[in-house]
């Protein structure tokens, strides 16, 4: 079923709901004939198609041209005017996930795992050594929620699942030498991640350095190859955006500010610390999955604010983790931040306080993803995830 409109627009979004509470298996939200180039319209034989009242009748015309040249024969179905009612439809709750997200996720992990894999490779002439600590870095473990993220708004918005695969082991590579560094002696000295051992200590320092940089300059590669996108403003764009997450005003900053806290630190500065040390790679995944999509400027207001506030959710969980988490469920130590003495959102708020931000934050996720309807069905789990998550 194809339904034309806004895709901000509540008549539109509520229109797909219908469809799909009516048993439509597939129901989509199109602005335009151009966004019929990534829906899955050859295995189709039956094609339904309405508009909300405001869709232009130029773009409902263009789209039954583009049907008629595929071979559709159209068939007007009459019906009464304004009769239709529309009976409230509960897609995702505040307490409950879409039924196969853990599958979906596992299938993502493993797809992005894939593109890792292959990016590092197994050439003969390299090192062995430094290739087999970036692969014990980005690819046993973990969550992969920042690329799960870039990979739910592509999805979303309209883009091409391969390039947004690319984007996500991009994301990936920082993320995971973001982990190897902060482990080292001079910074954490953890001995345990993702409930191994850490890369200095499965190998040695000098690896666990090379291997961070080496994940690092492979994800500008990934970017800036034209498999992860025909168009070169668009790498650029996504180059770019990634350079200025990890530098000064992003990761970098963030953690140097973790490690050198202003004395009485403040709410604000704490704030601005976590929205630099993890809020930036978690925005730059949000950003670059808009990227590869279809996104106009309120679409890009409400998933930027999204980002935001899910950063700031993602660290202060972690906080709470850290403090009252266990270590055999979390896959690392806990209470470091405490015996370093270092300030987080526990220590600067209070335990209570900082939950209660949380939920305050998931909140306000989900108030931002309401313009998109079920559409954002995974980014609201996602969020859920982070802020009830045990590790």
């Amino acid at each position: 079923m194809l339904i034309v409109g806004d895709p901000t627009s509540s008549n539109a979004r509520r229109l797909v709901e219908a469809a799909l509470a009516a048993d439509c298996p597939q129901a989509f939200l199109i602005e335009d004939a151009e966004d019929l180039a990534h829906i899955p319209l050859a295995k189709a034989s039956t094609i339904g198609l309405s508009a909300a009242a405001s869709a232009p009748d130029e773009a409902i015309e263009e789209i039954c041209s583009w049907l008629d040249g595929l071979g559709f024969l159209r068939e007007e179905m009459a019906g009464p005017e304004e009769s239709i009612r529309f009976r409230p439809i509960s897609v995702v709750t505040t307490e409950q996930a879409p039924p196969h997200l853990p599958k979906i996720l596992a299938d993502d992990r493993a797809a992005v795992d894939t593109v890792l894999m292959d990016a590092i490779g197994d050439c003969p002439t390299r090192n062995i050594r430094l290739a087999d600590a970036m692969r014990y870095a980005a690819t046993a473990g973990g969550k992969r929620f920042r690329a799960a993220l870039a990979l739910a708004v592509a999805e979303m918005l309209g883009g091409d699942r391969g390039s947004a695969l690319r984007v996500a082991a991009a994301i990936e590579c920082v993320h995971a030498q973001s982990l190897v560094h902060d482990d080292l002696p001079c910074m954490d000295d953890d001995d345990l991640r993702r409930g191994r051992p850490t890369v200095h200590r499965r190998f040695d320092e000098a690896t666990a350095v090379l291997a961070g940089d080496a994940l690092l300059a492979l994800a500008f590669e990934i970017l800036s190859d034209p498999r992860t996108h025909a168009d070169a403003a668009v790498r650029s764009e996504l180059v770019l955006g990634l350079a200025k997450c990890i530098g000064q005003d992003g990761l970098a900053g963030g953690q140097m500010m973790d490690l050198y806290p202003e004395a009485d630190l403040s709410r604000e500065g704490l704030i601005d610390c976590l929205n630099r040390k993890t809020g930036a790679l978690v925005r730059f995944a949000v950003e670059a999955g808009m990227l590869l999509g279809r996104s106009n400027a309120q679409t890009r207001s409400a998933l930027k604010s999204y980002a935001t506030d899910l950063g700031l959710l993602f660290q202060l969980r972690d906080d709470l983790l850290d403090s009252e988490g266990d270590a055999a469920i979390v896959g690392k130590a806990v209470n470091k931040d405490k015996d370093k003495s270092r300030e987080t959102g526990v220590t600067v708020l209070g335990a209570e306080t900082t939950a209660l931000e949380v939920e305050a934050l998931l909140r306000a996720c989900d108030s931002a993803l309401e313009p998109f309807g079920i559409s954002a069905a995974r980014l609201r789990t996602l969020a859920r995830f982070a802020a009830r998550r045990d590790l």
